[in-house]
């Protein structure tokens, strides 16, 4: 896993761009990397045959929020005010 991770950091530094973030791009991002973790997973270092996963992940750039999800795992957004208890299920 350590290793995915240094390599999607890789990836992101060579591909960065001034420009505006395309959406596009973010969804071929989560995509590449839900594939890549399959492929490891199927790699046979380790036995799968009795296993499941799901996963939600969710990037926030700006203003901008990207989530997504693999199998029957969900994510909530929940917006809370500082020094309240209780927060506000929003998505």
């Amino acid at each position: 896993m350590r290793y995915m991770l240094k390599k999607y950091t890789e990836d992101l530094q060579k591909h960065t761009k001034d420009e505006a973030l395309n959406t596009d791009e973010v969804c071929i991002a989560f995509n590449n990397a839900f594939l890549n973790c399959n492929d490891e997973l199927f790699s046979g270092i380790m036995d799968i045959r009795f296993s499941g996963s799901t996963c939600v992940t969710l990037l926030t750039m700006g203003q901008k929020l990207f989530c997504s999800n693999v199998g029957d795992s969900r994510g909530i957004i929940v917006k809370k005010k500082q020094g309240d208890m209780t927060g506000k299920i929003i998505a």
